[in-house]
């Protein structure tokens, strides 16, 4: 039977490096983008991506017939926001299997910050939209459009990446660098405890660990899914990311998101011995 596998890990944590490379096995294939505007099918008036009431019986539709184009015995969808919806995924989609991706919590607010303040990549986001179901999700395509535009006039509301309750209020009233640690921070917890209510065990992968030992822990996940090993990645892999928060974030930055990033740290610690 086809397997569906999600991948889930906070914004910027390497969750489309992971899918990229695990699309080079014969045996798995891959949605090329996030899909959060199917995922919302249904819920597209909500202010964040959580979900209570679950997934719509709309977006399981829509989202399976996105996961009939793509080839393979397993198929890996990566929507960042589905951080904050595990239990919801789980009752959508009771058969599939989970591999969770952690990264350090300044690595990935830094990583964050730079993406929030980046100019919009319009190539990318054409070569996206080419694939939008207008008709069926227009309200999250205004949403969106809103967004792209208060990005590129710079206003500090203009959020990016998965919409954590509060976010708004934290983007009106805090530093961009204290909203990235709080996204990356909401994320993560969301996902533990929403594995720890449905009682599903991911298979946890760390990024430090996949850019130092790429084929081990991509050959770790093969394992997992009872796929055979391989013995070269074509993809880029770079191990130069590792501590570049502490390095290139501002010491005002880093003294504001420190407290929540090491708590965050130790709980995450501690959640992972518990495993």
């Amino acid at each position: 039977m086809r397997q569906t596998v999600f991948l889930i890990g906070a914004a910027r944590s390497g969750t489309k490096l992971v899918r990229d490379l695990l699309a080079e096995h014969p045996a798995i294939g891959v949605v090329p983008y996030d899909v959060n505007y199917l995922w919302r099918l249904g819920n597209e008036n909500l202010e964040d991506d959580c979900f209570p009431s679950g997934i719509s019986s709309k977006a399981q539709r829509a989202l399976l017939a996105e996961f009939d184009k793509v080839s393979g015995d397993h198929v890996v969808e990566k929507t960042v926001s589905n951080c904050l919806r595990i239990p919801a995924i789980a009752a959508a989609f009771p058969d599939s299997r989970y591999v969770l991706l952690l990264r350090d919590g300044f690595d990935v607010a830094e990583s964050s910050k730079r993406q929030w303040q980046a100019p919009v990549d319009w190539r990318y986001t054409l070569r996206k939209a080419m694939t939008f179901p207008l008709l069926k999700a227009s309200g999250y395509a205004i949403r969106y459009a809103r967004q792209v535009l208060a990005r590129q006039t710079e206003k500090k509301t203009a959020t990016w990446g998965p919409r954590y309750p509060g976010i708004d209020a934290d983007a009106t009233n805090l530093s961009l660098a204290a909203v990235c640690a709080r996204q990356w921070a909401a994320c993560v917890r969301a996902a533990c405890d929403g594995f720890d209510e449905v009682d599903i065990q991911p298979l946890i992968v760390e990024y430090e660990k996949l850019v130092t030992e790429p084929i081990h822990e991509i050959n770790r996940i093969h394992a997992w899914l009872e796929l055979a090993p391989v013995s070269r990645l074509t993809g880029l892999v770079r191990s130069t990311e590792i501590g570049k928060g502490r390095r290139s974030l501002a010491s005002t930055d880093i003294e504001s998101i420190e407290s929540l990033i090491n708590e965050t740290t130790r709980t995450l610690t501690q959640w992972i011995q518990n495993k």
